[in-house]
């Protein structure tokens, strides 16, 4: 478990996974994983998805239906992945940089 920063401010406790499995069952936890297939059609709730580059600089952020598939974003290296209006709540946008700790 690490802390998720954005200019210093916690945002959230996050998952660290390695490599892709199923998410988590919980709405609140905060999942960043590797992102090189599309998401979303296995998940039964909605959710929000972040798309991180290698620096950990947000390229998009994107709300998912349940059942529903997201597309890949050139250059996204992750995806940080939330209950839905959790990255609305942080303010989250194209551009800010993440940390983790």
């Amino acid at each position: 478990m690490a802390w998720l920063l954005r200019d210093q401010e916690v945002l959230a406790a996050v998952e660290v996974w390695p490599a892709r499995s199923t998410l988590p069952a919980l709405p609140a936890e905060v999942v960043l994983m590797p992102s090189p297939w599309p998401l979303g059609g296995f998940s039964r709730r909605p959710m929000d998805v972040a798309f991180l580059d290698r620096k950990l600089v947000v390229l998009d952020v994107v709300s998912v239906g349940p059942r529903r598939l997201v597309r890949p974003r050139v250059h996204a290296a992750y995806l940080l992945t939330a209950g839905a209006q959790t990255m609305a709540r942080w303010e989250l946008k194209a551009g800010d940089r993440l940390t983790l700790e």
